[in-house]
């Protein structure tokens, strides 16, 4: 969630584009389901945990207390 909302407010766009983006179209609600205490798979997490790792604003720094995924 903490990626999710600082990237949104990076780019000046909503929480659902977000999940388009890291979930490639297929999970559009993701992290507004996560913000209202709901869940889903490990699959859309590692997904979009690359997503994150491979689209993070230059900008931006990434939070210290958020490990960086990185795949194998």
């Amino acid at each position: 969630m903490l990626l999710a909302r600082i990237v949104a407010k990076a780019s000046g766009v909503k929480l659902g584009t977000v999940s388009r983006w890291a979930t490639r179209d297929t999970n559009p609600m993701l992290f507004d389901r996560l913000a209202q205490g709901r869940g889903c798979t490990p699959r859309t997490i590692e997904r979009a945990a690359q997503w994150f790792h491979e689209h993070w604003p230059r900008n931006v720094e990434w939070p210290p207390t958020v490990p960086r995924h990185r795949s194998p």
